[in-house]
């Protein structure tokens, strides 16, 4: 039986939520300070303006009106696409990452972020972000929201989304932690058991780039810029798009 991810998050937004974003000790809760719920979102102003200054570069200059945060948080990045959209939605499926998300939104007077647990029904997009938030879905889940994302999305309208694809000797450490049987032949690695471990840790998944780049198409997002990350040996791709039809 696959994991349940949902959960998994549900539990870390209770206990543990600005490390679920950040995955560094200084976010834990035991640690985290003012000062340092002010880097969080310093650090999330400086990577989405890096975000916007690469579609401008390629599709140029945006000015999407409303804006869809996928994988919302703590409104990290929701809060840049605040200054820039007249409405944006932080999509999260962690009650305490919402609450904690809106409760800063007050903090810094932002008023036209709204935090739901769900896309609202008949949403019109003009950008869909997305960014370390499909690495801790299963992919059958992941391919399907990501459809539905793009479903959203306006003609013109413009997509940044992050996904990984592999996985190097560096980080392994889920792989070893959520398999407790495998079988190996030599080309492909299969999982027999998958290990029971307490809810609110950490999976990660990694996609097939066949099928991501086939829903970005049949949406109607053909022309696409792709930037490598790499995670500590987790790889992945920043996607942008631009929807023409």
């Amino acid at each position: 039986m696959a994991r349940d991810t949902a959960e998994d998050w549900k539990r870390i937004g209770e206990t543990e939520p600005w490390w679920g974003v950040l995955s560094a000790p200084e976010f834990l809760q035991a640690n985290i300070t003012e000062e340092t719920k002010e880097r969080f979102y310093a650090q999330g102003r400086d990577e989405m303006a890096w975000v916007m200054e690469t579609l401008a570069q390629h599709f140029g200059a945006i000015k999407p009106d409303v804006g869809l945060d996928f994988g919302a948080g703590l409104g990290r990045l929701s809060f840049p696409m605040a200054h820039v959209c007249r409405e944006v939605y932080g999509v999260d499926i962690s009650p305490g990452m919402r609450q904690e998300a809106e409760r800063q939104a007050q903090r810094r007077e932002i008023q036209n972020v709204r935090f739901v647990d769900t896309v609202p029904d008949n949403l019109q997009s003009d950008w869909i972000n997305s960014y370390i938030v499909f690495q801790h879905i299963l992919p059958r889940m992941g391919y399907h929201i990501l459809r539905s994302l793009c479903a959203t999305l306006n003609p013109g309208g413009v997509a940044s989304v992050h996904m990984t694809f592999a996985h190097d000797s560096r980080d392994n450490n889920t792989l070893v932690r959520d398999l407790l049987s495998w079988r190996f032949d030599g080309d492909t690695l299969t999982a027999l058991e998958n290990n029971e471990h307490r809810p609110g840790e950490q999976s990660m998944y990694d996609y097939d780039m066949n099928v991501v780049l086939m829903i970005f198409a049949r949406a109607g997002i053909r022309d696409v810029l792709l930037r490598h990350t790499d995670h500590g040996g987790a790889h992945g791709y920043w996607f942008f798009g631009r929807k023409t039809h």
